[in-house]
């Protein structure tokens, strides 16, 4: 099948000639080796001097299926002749593509691991600040940071179906109480709280009274596990550390999941919640450790 250029190679031509006083050779065709919505095909395309046989620079362009662009820049050597280790990213001059779609689009096709895996890695930083900025350790203890990162591999996936559990709940009752509401509103005229508002309340209120108590307890006793404490140790930390931890909780997190669940779509919601506990997450191994 011959393949039409895609448009933004000249554009990109023009643009490195216009900086680097170079031209492009010439360029061919091929399907990338991807799969799936970010499938699409190479073109290559060999830049040199003019006064020079050899190209200098090979641009890599892949246009993916839903028309956006990526641009290698594979820089070769003078004296060899060699690709250097050096990989740089040009973005296309019209189509850029942004890591920001690229999550939403994760987000999407696999919600619960990338939900898990952007907690992973917020609560690893979280557990460097930890170490070295409050406790000032010398040498950082991985192990102590796996049993937190173990912490929100189990507790990731149960947020998910949580906040879809409040979504199913709520939601199409609040709809079909929106649609009433609007029907009734000349005859009687809204006051108080609106429907939305009842219903972020009504969310709000089952968040912080089942699942953050929840939350608090699992970890205390995932922590107490892999650190290979007998029950009786791990019912004695939660004990000491529990109301504590669960009153500084009530003091953050209303506040947090208000917001959350009134202006932050579904989709984004522990997203929102996973930046929010990198500060958290703080707080709790630090209680953890005492």
């Amino acid at each position: 099948m011959k393949l039409r250029p895609f448009p933004g190679v000249r554009s990109l031509n023009k643009h490195l000639q216009k900086l680097h006083g170079q031209i492009a050779r010439s360029y061919v065709s091929s399907p990338s080796n991807s799969t799936g919505p970010h499938s699409g095909y190479w073109k290559t395309i060999d830049l040199g001097n003019e006064n020079d046989d050899e190209a200098c620079c090979t641009v890599h362009c892949l246009k993916f299926v839903d028309g956006k662009f990526a641009f290698v820049v594979r820089q070769l050597t003078s004296e060899e002749n060699q690709i250097s280790p050096g990989l740089f990213i040009i973005m296309s001059l019209s189509k850029p593509i942004y890591a920001w779609k690229f999550y939403i689009h994760l987000l999407k096709t696999v919600p619960i691991q990338t939900k898990t895996g952007t907690a992973i890695v917020l609560g690893f930083l979280g557990n460097i600040v930890t170490q070295k900025v409050f406790e000032k350790k010398a040498t950082f203890e991985w192990g102590r940071a796996g049993k937190v990162l173990a912490y929100y591999a189990i507790m990731m996936p149960i947020a998910h179906y949580w906040y879809k559990f409040l979504d199913r709940l709520f939601e199409k009752r609040a709809e079909r109480a929106k649609l009433d509401a609007e029907k009734e509103k000349e005859k009687k005229p809204q006051t108080g709280l609106s429907v939305i508002d009842s219903t972020v309340l009504k969310k709000l209120a089952l968040d912080e009274l089942i699942f953050d108590p929840f939350c608090i307890f699992l970890f205390f006793t995932v922590i107490g596990v892999l650190e290979r404490k007998s029950l009786s140790q791990i019912r004695e930390k939660i004990g000491k550390e529990y109301w504590i931890t669960q009153k500084m909780s009530w003091k953050l997190w209303p506040a947090v999941q208000l917001i959350n669940f009134a202006l932050v779509p579904g989709d984004f919601r522990i997203l929102f919640v996973n930046v929010i506990s990198f500060v958290w997450g703080i707080f709790l191994q630090l209680r953890a450790s005492n």
